[in-house]
């Protein structure tokens, strides 16, 4: 159980960048791909879990968490920079910093 926990703690960053990337999608009136989007990761991990939790059991279920917690990340990072046209170079600098 802690190797799974350990995997489940890397996803914490992504959870907590999760929240403005989602907030602002709905506050730009972007609601529709917000939804989309935790459609494709309801659907991404119930298709990891039915996979790796059979293989890894709990393992499994730490690598789907981390998984689904980047891939949301990333699903709504793409909108976000279409409607903000932000400068890769920095964001990714101010991404590390913190």
């Amino acid at each position: 159980a802690t190797v799974a926990f350990k995997i489940m703690f890397l996803a914490v960053p992504f959870i907590f960048l999760c929240f403005p990337t989602g907030h602002f999608l709905n506050a730009v009136e972007k609601q529709k791909i917000t939804t989309i989007n935790r459609g494709i990761l309801v659907a991404a991990s119930l298709v990891l879990n039915f996979l790796l939790i059979p293989m890894f059991g709990l393992l499994g279920a730490g690598l789907t968490f981390l998984f689904s917690n980047v891939l949301i990340f990333f699903l709504d990072l793409w909108p976000v920079n279409k409607a903000l046209n932000l400068d890769k170079v920095y964001f990714i600098k101010v991404i590390l910093k913190t």
